[in-house]
């Protein structure tokens, strides 16, 4: 039978507390990947929050920017003047 747990030091009793044990070495490495995963879990949670928390920002701020129309007025000297500028770049 596999077990986790090595004896270091038996007794005669099984329930001795004076029994010491240590975890082999292939428990050792199965428990790091073990915490790394979690670890990877959690850092994934967090990642999908803020993502989701930046697509809702993106969506207010698209939102807002519909409602917010801000109407640019040039007068007839301003107009010409652009007017002027476009024609003498094309020629």
């Amino acid at each position: 039978m596999e077990t986790l747990f090595l004896a270091v030091k038996k007794t005669t009793e099984h329930k001795d507390d004076k029994t010491k044990f240590i975890i082999n070495l292939d428990s050792q490495f199965k428990y790091i990947d073990y915490l790394e995963l979690k670890e990877a879990r959690e850092t994934a949670v967090k990642a999908q929050r803020f993502a989701l928390g930046a697509i809702l920002i993106s969506v207010v701020s698209i939102i807002a920017m519909l409602f917010i129309i801000q109407t640019v007025k040039i007068d007839q000297q301003q107009y010409n003047e652009i007017k002027n500028l476009i024609m003498d770049k094309n020629n």
